[in-house]
This record gives structure tokens, C-alpha cells and sequence, in this order.
């Protein structure tokens, strides 16, 4: 259900009565929609329902520790290594994070034990730090959430999803309310309604299938040696 950004606009100025006064130029309008948008963007994406979330597969070389995160990294989902190299769907094992004070200690029982490529991750900065040292190198497949882009052009579109542009319209005629030192707590009102409707019905989108316990365990290939997990 996707809406222009020139349609927002025009919406939030018959919104707050401006439809017929420049006291907002045209352009500090899309700056106006573009906050109310990554308002809502933020408020789906906290709900952890992949609104947004796409993948991408990439290859760290032998011998690096790090790798750069995407360009338009916002929230990490998921990250999966390949166990042959091949980059099919039943290639990709999960590899989860290590705990920061933990960082040596799985490359020192991976040693002790003998196995294969099982590194660990970190996020630091903009950067995925990898563990052990001497065990990065593959391809990997990330599942994340990009930031959402700039509204700057009133051609653009937004995804509405099931009318909740209207909170982007809300905001917006609201900050142009208050620039102007006008009452906003009518659209205040309606905002504070529409926001507990998102934050209810953006919830469970597979309504067929209850959320499950994750089974770390089995994650761990294996089970806990000296106090720590392999």
C-alpha cells in the first residue's frame, strides 16, 4: 500500500490547515515527512517481525579478522557461515556472538580439540570482528535490516502497510504546529492512538505459527568444556 511522498504532504498541510499558507516551504515539508518516516520505520522494526530485513552473502579472505559491515547496516538479524564455501540455502550453518571477555576462549578449545572453521563474531564500530584469529576466512550469508533511506523527493514512495502513513502525516503536521507555537494536542491525541494500533496489529505477522524457543544448544555443537561453550 504505497503512498507518494508528494500525497503525504499535501495531507499533513489539509492536516494542520496550512494547505493554503507557505508558512512551511515545499521543501522543509518532505524534511518534516521524513522524520514522521523513520519514526513509524523504527517502530516496525522494534518489533522484530522482518518487516524490512533482506540478506546478502559475502567472503571474508584468509588470513582477516574483520570484515565491513554493509554500507546501509542497521540492525543485525542473523549471521550464517558456509560449511563447503557454496552459497546454497543448505550451505549455511548459524555462528553466534562471543562475549567480549570470552574472546580467546574458543579458539584455544577449537585448537585443543581439533575441529574445523568455527569462528565467532563480534559488532564493533562498523566492523564484524571475528574469533579465532586463524579461522575467519569463508563466505558468510548476513540477514539484516538496512536504514531506512532519506525522503527527499515528492516522487518517492512509502509503504503504508495498512494506512499507518497517517503517522507520518500526524508528525509532520505536528512539527509544523509547533514551529508555528500553535495547540497540537488534538493531533497529539489521534498520534498516541495511532501508535498503540501499530504497535498492536505490527506484532505476530505469522498469525498461523506461535513464536518458538531457540535451541541454542545444538548450536553449539556439542556441548560446554571448561566452563564455556564450542
Amino acid at each position: 500500500m504505497t503512498v507518494t511522498v508528494e500525497t503525504l504532504r499535501a495531507q499533513a498541510r489539509q492536516r494542520c490547515d496550512m494547505d493554503n499558507r507557505n508558512f512551511i516551504s515545499p521543501t522543509e515539508w518532505i524534511q518534516l515527512i521524513d522524520v514522521g518516516y523513520k519514526e513509524l520505520y523504527d517502530i516496525l522494526v522494534a518489533r522484530f517481525e522482518d518487516w524490512y530485513t533482506i540478506n546478502e552473502i559475502f567472503t571474508v579472505p584468509q588470513g582477516s579478522t574483520s570484515y565491513p559491515l554493509p554500507a546501509n547496516f542497521y540492525k543485525l538479524r542473523g549471521l550464517d557461515r558456509s560449511l563447503s564455501g557454496g552459497t546454497g540455502p543448505e550451505d549455511f550453518y548459524p555462528i553466534q556472538p562471543f562475549n567480549f571477555e570470552n574472546r580467546n576462549n574458543r579458539g584455544m578449545l577449537l585448537r585443543r580439540r581439533g575441529f574445523g572453521p568455527n569462528a565467532q563474531y563480534r559488532i564493533m564500530q562498523n566492523n564484524f570482528i571475528f574469533t579465532p584469529s586463524d579461522q575467519a576466512g569463508g563466505t558468510y550469508q548476513i540477514w539484516y535490516v538496512p536504514r531506512a533511506v532519506t525522503l527527499t523527493d515528492p516522487a518517492q514512495t512509502v509503504d503504508g502497510v495498512n494506512g499507518w502513513e497517517e503517522y507520518i502525516v500526524l508528525t509532520a503536521a505536528i512539527k509544523a504546529l509547533t514551529k508555528e507555537e500553535s495547540d497540537v494536542s488534538v493531533l497529539a491525541a489521534e498520534k498516541a492512538n495511532l501508535y498503540k494500533r501499530i504497535e498492536l496489529m505490527a506484532s505476530n505477522r505469522d498469525g498461523g505459527q506461535t513464536e518458538r524457543v531457540t535451541d541454542v544448544q545444538s548450536q553449539n555443537y556439542g556441548g560446554s568444556w571448561y566452563g564455556f561453550n564450542y
